[in-house]
C-alpha cells in the first residue's frame, strides 16, 4: 500500500466530530492485519494436502464450488466514511512578552547622583526614577544667563539711542521744510546754501534713526540665540532627571549611585539605568508556519498554555499579525494579548498556544491511511461486492490522522484502511470492520 500524501508533512490538527457530538479518537498509525494465532502456512498447506488426498473428484468440484471466492480473497480491514464537523487548529511555541517595555539611559553625561528604584518596584508614569549630576550644564546656564542680562541691557540702550535719534531727525526735517518755505516766499532773505545744509542734516539724522533700528534688530537675534542655548540646556537639564515613561515594574537595574553614565548618542558602550515593564496585560508571540499563514485571521481564537502552571489554560484571539513572513525562518508573527492584572503571566514565560484557523461543518473524513497517491492523484479503495473499487477523491489538507475529502466520497463507503498485500482495482476482499474510535 502506498504511503498516504497527508503523513507526509502533517501541521495543522484537524479534530472530527460525528453527528452525534461525540469527538471520535482519531487514529494514530497504521494497523495491519495479522494471521490469526495458532494457524501457519505449513499447517494450512498439510491440511490442503490432506484434503486432496482422500477426498475423490466429486469432492473437489464441491469444494471448488463452495469455497472460490473465500480462497483467494485478501483479508483487509475497512472503516466507515464519516460525516462531522472539521475544525483546524494548529499548535505553537509561545512566548510571553509585556505590553511595553522600556530600557531608560542617560541622555547627558554625568554622575548618577541618585536611585529611587530597585527591582521589583511599581512606579506610576512621570515617576523620578533616577538623577544624574551634571554641574557643567548648570555653570553653562550660569554663563548663558548673564550673556542673555547683558544683551537685553544693550537693547534698552539702543531703544533710547533710537528714540533720541528720532527726535532729532524730526527737528531737523521740519528746520529744512521751514527755510524751504521762506526761500520759496521770499528768495531774498534766506540762502539756497542754508536750504540744502539744512536738508543734509535731516537725511543725516534719518539715516541715524535707520542704523539704531539696525542696531537693534542684530541684539534681538542675539537675544533670540542666547534663550534658545538656554533652552537647551533648561532641556539637557532636565534629561538629567529619569522619570518613568508608563506605569509599571522595574524589571532590571543597571548601575549604583556614582556610576559615571555617558550621553546616550549611539549604541556603543552606553550604560543602562533602568528597565520598566507593563504587564496588566501580556502578549503571546509565536510564528505561525508559512503553510497555515493564510488561514490566520484577527478574530482567530486562542488557548494558551504555559510550563509553569501546568492544567491552565488562558483563553483570548489572535490580537494582530504581520502579513509578512521572515525571509529567515517562513514564519509570521503573531501575537495575542492576555489580561494579567493578576500578573500570573510574566513576561519571559515559555508555552504553547492553539489556534483554531478554520471550521468546517458535515465534512467527510476517512482515516489517512486509507488514503493513496499516484503522481497528482488522490484515490481511496472502497468495498463494493467483496472487491476493492478504486475511487479517486479530493482532499483538504489534513494532519496526517484524518483526511478531508472534498470530493468523490458521499460519507457512507466503506474504505480500506490496511491490507496484508498491495491492492489493485477489483481485487477480492474479505473485509473485517475496524472500530474507528478505538484503532490505535
Amino acid at each position: 500500500m502506498s504511503t498516504p500524501r497527508a503523513l507526509l508533512a502533517p501541521r495543522a490538527t484537524v479534530a472530527f466530530t460525528n453527528k452525534t457530538g461525540a469527538v471520535a479518537q482519531r487514529p494514530r498509525g497504521i494497523s495491519r492485519l495479522r494471521p490469526r494465532s495458532g494457524c501457519s502456512c505449513a499447517a494450512l498447506a498439510l491440511a490442503l494436502t490432506g484434503l486432496g488426498c482422500s477426498s475423490g473428484s466429486l469432492g473437489r468440484a464441491d469444494a471448488s464450488a463452495d469455497e472460490p471466492a473465500t480462497a483467494q480473497a485478501l483479508d483487509v480491514e475497512v472503516v466507515s466514511a464519516a460525516r462531522g464537523d472539521v475544525v483546524r487548529t494548529i499548535s505553537l511555541p509561545a512566548s510571553i512578552e509585556a505590553d511595553q517595555q522600556a530600557t531608560l539611559y542617560s541622555k547627558v553625561s554625568g554622575y548618577l547622583e541618585s536611585i529611587a528604584v530597585d527591582i521589583g518596584d511599581r512606579v506610576s508614569q512621570g515617576q523620578l526614577l533616577a538623577k544624574i549630576d551634571v554641574p557643567e550644564i548648570s555653570d553653562q546656564l550660569r554663563e548663558g544667563a548673564a550673556e542673555l542680562a547683558a544683551a537685553q541691557a544693550d537693547r534698552s540702550m539702543a531703544e533710547a539711542e533710537l528714540a533720541s535719534a528720532g527726535a532729532k531727525s524730526r527737528l531737523q526735517a521740519l528746520t529744512y521744510e521751514r527755510l524751504e518755505a521762506v526761500r520759496t516766499a521770499e528768495p531774498d532773505v534766506v540762502s539756497r546754501q542754508d536750504v540744502d545744509e539744512a536738508k543734509a542734516q535731516s537725511d543725516m539724522a534719518a539715516a541715524n534713526v535707520k542704523e539704531t533700528e539696525s542696531q537693534i534688530l542684530q541684539i534681538d537675534s542675539r537675544i533670540q540665540q542666547l534663550e534658545a542655548a538656554q533652552q537647551r540646556l533648561e532641556t539637557l537639564l532636565g534629561f538629567a532627571e529619569i522619570r518613568a515613561p508608563f506605569d509599571g515594574i522595574v524589571t532590571d537595574r543597571f548601575v549604583d549611585p556614582g556610576a559615571l553614565l555617558q550621553a546616550a548618542t549611539s549604541s556603543d558602550s552606553v550604560q543602562k539605568i533602568v528597565t520598566v515593564a507593563k504587564a496588566d496585560k501580556v502578549r503571546v508571540a509565536i510564528d505561525v508556519p508559512e503553510s497555515e499563514a493564510p488561514y490566520v485571521r484577527a478574530s482567530s481564537a486562542a488557548t494558551v498554555t504555559v510550563d509553569a502552571m501546568p492544567g491552565k489554560q488562558f483563553q483570548g484571539s489572535v490580537s494582530r499579525f504581520s502579513r509578512s513572513l521572515n525571509p529567515a525562518t517562513r514564519t509570521m508573527r503573531a501575537e495575542i494579548d492576555l489580561p494579567n492584572a493578576d500578573a500570573l503571566l510574566l513576561p519571559g514565560m515559555f508555552g504553547r498556544a492553539t489556534l483554531t484557523l478554520a471550521t468546517r461543518a458535515d465534512a467527510v473524513t476517512v482515516p489517512a491511511e486509507a488514503l493513496h497517491a499516484e503522481g497528482e492523484r488522490s484515490f481511496v479503495y472502497e468495498v463494493i461486492g467483496g472487491r476493492a473499487r478504486r475511487v479517486d477523491v479530493e482532499t483538504a489538507p489534513g494532519d496526517g490522522i484524518d483526511i478531508e475529502i472534498t470530493g468523490g466520497l458521499n460519507g457512507n463507503e466503506r474504505v480500506i484502511v490496511a491490507a496484508r498485500e498491495p491492492l489493485s482495482d477489483g481485487t477480492a476482499v474479505n473485509a473485517v470492520e475496524a472500530n474507528r474510535e478505538s484503532r490505535p
